[in-house]
């Protein structure tokens, strides 16, 4: 079209644009515009004839670079890349095209696309949740003796680590990898959905061999894999938050029991069960889980000897299930079941949203900031190769918490070989309100679980409509005190911003 004018014009300036911006195994595309009296493939006839001037006809003809004709060599990885790549451009091109020829629309090129969801991804899909429902990641990993390992380490005068042990596997790892790359990705089209459920694919099968690497030399390097380090900016604010912080937690405090905050729990699921009937958690009381709380699947799992602060009930419903449980139940009504689980990396985004609901409702404290910090504290420690005893005393000195308090911390991120994962607490809250500030969305983040560098793919599948926005909403959206500190949270807030109420 290189004597076009208007829409068409517009459309191949920015369709060149596009394609001169992709770079596959470090070489950039070469491209260039030729002029022909009818685009069609070689030896093909055009897809429609001449005569029908009132469509805008442009060819694109990509050389086979996935193919290395003189030795017979097929490189499908490479095929992969250069189809996600030349998607958002095609995208691009046909906005472009739409906008300049007046017709209405979206903000983003991504729109344009499937508007259901394919059955090679559905096929897929359900397979990964399949798999995903087939063991608890955290259940596995997690020690069932903290307390005997607290007594075992007291004995010891604290200068050895305790024995932990765990609860036999509740899958066969070989059966449960070998269906998830038994699924067909390779047949499934959408870009947008290939690489949302590759990554989904990818990420499950590393948690089932950190699973089996529990208490080896390669399970940190795998949790470091997964949930990463603490990298030098979230360190500091953690030394920032405690230095912010009052010497001492506020003792003797009022407590509950597992069975009072269990019915706490059921009736705030009931306020998620009165928006939509396919909410169907459950608050199971265990005996044999050490932590106070945790959901798994969808379900509120307490555990039995469980004392929970009674100023704390109201932010820890608002963090296990206005954010966990309802992001696990808006993701079940999703087409796209992954959001039910999560996708790859969602875990930063949940206990960034879980964290801030808690400040929401005005039960973040200073105790609560205080172990956020230790966490992080504890992960650099144990990052850079601590052992179990000095972790412990690193975390007491540092952030002065009491012992025990500093047991647990490190006993959570020792756990399984040791595990970094804590550090997600606060550098979720960190980025959380750094996408809030930065004027992004809100309330689209709870539409499932998602990594926070997904969601323009979920917002371009929505604007599809391929997924839908929330179905259920958590208690504190009613409330107009919970509401004005969103609205102050999405003009500008930092972590150390919200200490000052704490």
């Amino acid at each position: 079209p290189a004597d076009a004018g208007g829409p068409l014009r517009e459309a191949a300036d920015s369709l060149l644009d596009a394609l001169s911006g992709i770079e596959i195994a470090g070489q950039g595309a070469e491209v260039s515009e030729v002029s022909v009296a009818a685009p069609a493939p070689p030896g093909r006839p055009p897809l429609l004839p001449r005569s029908e001037e009132a469509v805008a006809l442009m060819g694109l003809a990509v050389d086979a670079i996935y193919v290395n004709e003189r030795d017979g060599e097929f490189y499908p990885g490479v095929l992969a890349e250069l189809r996600s790549a030349l998607a958002p451009a095609l995208d691009r091109a046909a906005w472009t095209f739409a906008r300049a020829a007046g017709a209405p629309t979206p903000k983003r090129a991504s729109w344009i696309g499937r508007r259901h969801l394919e059955p090679a991804a559905d096929v897929v899909d359900r397979g990964l949740s399949t798999c995903s429902d087939a063991f608890g990641f955290l259940l596995q990993v997690t020690p069932i003796n903290a307390s005997a390992a607290w007594e075992e380490f007291q004995t010891g005068d604290q200068k050895s680590a305790p024995e932990l042990l765990y609860r036999p596997l509740t899958f066969d790892p070989d059966v449960v990898r070998r269906q998830l790359f038994d699924l067909p990705l390779e047949h499934v089209d959408d870009p947008v959905v290939a690489d949302l459920l590759r990554e989904k694919r990818d990420e499950t099968a590393a948690k089932i061999q950190l699973i089996l690497n529990i208490e080896t030399p390669s399970f940190l390097p795998g949790s470091i894999a997964l949930y990463g380090a603490p990298d030098e900016d979230l360190l500091a604010l953690a030394h920032q938050l405690i230095a912010r912080l009052p010497e001492a937690p506020v003792q003797g405090v009022e407590q509950i029991g597992a069975t009072v905050f269990a019915a706490h729990a059921r009736a705030e699921i009931e306020h998620l069960q009165a928006q939509w009937d396919g909410v169907d958690a459950t608050v199971e009381i265990r005996h044999d889980m050490t932590g106070r709380l945790m959901v798994s699947s969808g379900q509120l799992l307490v555990g039995g000897h469980a004392l929970i602060p009674a100023g704390r009930v109201r932010a820890l419903l608002a963090h296990e299930v206005g954010t966990h449980v309802l992001t696990f139940y808006n993701g079940k009504a999703q087409p796209l079941h992954i959001l039910q689980h999560g996708t790859a990396d969602y875990e930063g985004l949940q206990e960034g949203l879980a964290v801030l609901s808690e400040w929401l409702v005005g039960g973040l404290n200073a105790e609560r900031f205080r172990t956020l910090a230790a966490r992080v504290i504890g992960a650099d420690a144990l990052a850079r190769g601590a052992a179990f005893p000095e972790t412990v005393r690193h975390i007491g000195e540092v952030a002065g918490l009491e012992s025990r308090a500093a047991f647990d911390v490190a006993l959570r991120l020792h756990r399984g070989g040791g595990l970094t994962k804590d550090l997600i607490y606060l550098r979720g809250l960190r980025d959380l309100l750094a996408h809030l500030g930065d004027g992004g969305d809100f309330w689209p983040l709870l539409a499932g679980k998602m990594g926070l560098h997904h969601l323009p793919a979920l917002e371009a599948l929505t604007e599809r409509g391929i997924l839908h926005v929330p179905r259920v909403r958590p208690r504190w959206s009613s409330d107009p005190e919970a509401l004005a500190r969103l609205d102050r949270a999405q003009k500008g807030l930092t972590v150390l911003d919200l200490v000052v109420e704490a």
